[in-house]
């Protein structure tokens, strides 16, 4: 599949993303299926899309464990995806701990 996504530099990081990035806010965890959250996954990535965005209180942090349930199953080259997360002000250790778990691939 050819790709028409633009990059760019982010900052001095020396990452490379996607001009469009992948949210999860309203599909992941709660809205569709985890099969239709997965093909959506990869038609993004697929399509060269490389930054998947997140929180810890998108469908009260299921999005974040669906997330990282799929990347792992994937098992895409690590390098190869940029997870933007945010955690809510009042958000509780314990969620933080769990929430960021999740995530890691």
């Amino acid at each position: 599949m050819s790709t028409i996504v633009q990059y760019r530099n982010l900052g001095k990081s020396g990452l490379r993303v996607s001009n469009v990035g992948f949210g999860t806010w309203v599909t992941f965890g709660a809205q569709v299926t985890d099969e239709v959250a997965e093909d959506m996954l990869t038609l993004a990535y697929e399509s060269g899309i490389n930054i998947f965005d997140t929180a810890e209180v998108y469908s009260g942090g299921k999005a974040e464990i669906s997330l990282g349930k799929i990347l792992k199953k994937k098992n895409w080259r690590r390098s190869s995806y940029i997870i933007s997360t945010k955690i809510h002000w009042s958000a509780k250790f314990e969620r933080i701990t769990r929430s960021s778990a999740a995530i890691l691939c």
